[in-house]
């Protein structure tokens, strides 16, 4: 697990500790810029490798995070290159052991490649300073929350990165499609360069000539023009992505891609509930957990329905066999409870119980709202986004998050009602 979830308080606000950055270079003229700067003041450690003077990668343990940056190399050369299907191996594995990554141009290239998808020809060439716009999905991904649906960022590429079948395009320009890309909730590729500092870009200018040829494509700047730009302005958003990033990596709420398992261990704990209440009640699986394909934070949630008049003994029950009661979490139309029970792929697992009464509209609409999920893919995604907005905003406030998602509810629930009519309340 990366030392960056280690925090520690002050003034009741939480700060990281440490991370230990590791950056893959692949030219002297095209270093991290101002996320060394942004590293810097939150006094991370940063460590720099350069495979291509033959230096040798380092063990995936010794770093936090893993940022990849541009070059002149493509991986669509990669025999020219021997040294990047190294670096390839190192992104699979970091990616593999959960460690957050970013790649910039060739290193956004490379995690695609690391992910088993192939560089791509980008449609134009571009080199200069463009705007970059966001998709529907950017405008509502955590790493871009405050930024502008459009905004300026450098250019300096003729390839794009390859897509997997899960990844994500937050944003494009008109001479590339794929110009920000979320692969995984802590893996992010940007074909773009909103790193790049004025020395850099004058750095480039001197180093890589052939690139400026007038002409090559509509998306070509004259070095006078490039320079021309306010790079302080580009960075400013380089450092409110990072801000993000940080904050995503540091969230309570962590997002787990849906697994399979989950409908069986609801089953197998629902059996072992039922085995040890002795009264009439109704069992369901609710939450993120209970809809194929929406991630979220792992946590199987139960909900029960009973008669108010059996609540204290049920509660006495459930918490024979392992739940805690949170009175503090609780209402007086909904008891709550949670467990950490023995998991067979984790060492436990998070269970929520919801102890409501049967007659409660609580009730009906949250099983109308997963049931509404169950058979709308497309609405599956649009509340995963919410989702991933909310755990930026709510900044670990529980109360905030759920009331952040209070409107993708009430707007499901009402299309359920325009497909059929709510059911009555539920009778026991």
């Amino acid at each position: 697990m990366p030392t960056i979830l280690n925090r520690r308080k002050e003034n009741g606000k939480s700060f990281v500790l440490s991370m230990k950055i590791l950056y893959v270079l692949h030219a002297d003229f095209e270093t991290p810029g101002a996320i060394e700067s942004w590293a810097a003041e939150k006094r991370f450690d940063q460590e720099y490798i350069s495979p291509f003077k033959g230096e040798v990668l380092p063990a995936r343990g010794s770093f936090d995070c893993l940022i990849v940056m541009g070059g002149p190399q493509s991986p669509l050369a990669i025999d020219r290159f021997p040294y990047l299907e190294n670096e390839i191996a190192l992104i699979r594995d970091a990616i593999k052991a959960g460690l957050p990554v970013l790649g910039f141009c060739l290193g956004a290239q490379l995690i695609g490649e690391a992910l088993g998808t192939a560089t791509m020809q980008s449609p134009s060439k571009e080199v200069g300073v463009f705007p970059i716009a966001l998709s529907e999905q950017g405008r509502n991904d955590p790493l871009l929350t405050g930024l502008p649906q459009e905004f300026l960022v450098a250019h300096w590429h003729n390839d794009m990165p390859g897509l997997t079948k899960d990844a994500i395009v937050l944003a494009k320009s008109a001479g590339c499609p794929r110009q920000i890309i979320r692969y995984a909730p802590h893996v992010y590729g940007f074909q773009c360069h909103a790193e790049m500092t004025l020395q850099i870009a004058d750095l480039l200018i001197e180093n890589c000539e052939e690139d400026l040829v007038p002409g090559a494509s509509p998306y070509v700047q004259p070095p006078q023009t490039i320079l021309g730009n306010d790079f302080n302005a580009i960075n400013q958003n380089m450092y409110r992505i990072l801000d993000n990033f940080l904050s995503i990596l540091t969230k309570k709420y962590v997002f787990k891609p849906y697994n399979r398992i989950y409908p069986e261990l609801f089953l197998r704990e629902k059996e072992r509930i039922a085995d040890h209440i002795d009264c009439t009640l109704v069992i369901e699986h609710v939450g993120s957990t209970a809809v194929p394909g929406l991630g979220g934070k792992g946590i199987i949630d139960v909900a029960i329905a009973a008669k108010k008049e059996n609540f204290s003994a049920i509660s006495q029950q459930l918490q024979k066999i392992g739940y805690e009661f949170r009175p503090a979490w609780s209402t007086a139309d909904r008891l709550y409870f949670k467990a950490e029970l023995p998991d067979p792929e984790e060492k436990t697992r998070r269970y929520h119980l919801h102890l409501m009464p049967h007659e409660n509209k609580e009730w009906t609409e949250m099983l109308v709202f997963r049931d509404y999920l169950r058979r709308h893919p497309e609405a599956v995604k649009e509340y995963a986004e919410v989702k991933r907005r909310a755990v930026v905003e709510a900044d670990n406030e529980g109360a905030k998050y759920r009331k952040l998602k209070e409107h993708i509810f009430k707007k499901f629930i009402a299309a359920a009602g325009e497909e059929a009519p709510l059911p009555p309340p539920l009778g026991l």
